[in-house]
């Protein structure tokens, strides 16, 4: 199988709330998309922790350098263009509550299946 590598963060504010993005992905048989951590692809050469900081940074406007530890795997079997599915590293990462600017514009998070960030 070719499975793409990922590094996603598992967004915790002081009052235990949790940011996910939500996806809609033509092709997969959801109706109305999915939620997920925030993260990405790992691009050739870029580590787990390089390619969370990049991602966080992109679709929420996180800047962040204190990246917690892995604190779950998942794997998930499901056709995404060229890939078989994708491998999911997941960090905790604790910050004071914020409100999501991402840096990309919205036709750019769209481009990339992504419609909502919301706590």
């Amino acid at each position: 199988m070719n499975l793409r590598e990922s590094a996603r963060a598992l967004i915790v504010d002081e009052a235990n709330s949790v940011l996910l993005v939500h996806f809609d992905w033509a092709g997969l048989d959801l109706p109305d998309g999915f939620w997920a951590n925030p993260g990405g692809g790992l691009e050739p050469g870029e580590s787990q922790r390089d390619a969370l900081a990049r991602e966080l940074d992109e679709e929420v406007g996180l800047a962040i350098h204190d990246i917690g530890p892995e604190v779950w795997t998942k794997t998930a079997i499901f056709p995404m263009g060229e890939w078989d599915g994708q491998v999911d590293h997941i960090h905790l990462v604790r910050v004071p509550h914020f409100t999501p600017a991402p840096r990309l514009s919205p036709e750019q998070l769209r481009a990339e299946n992504v419609h909502e960030i919301r706590w």
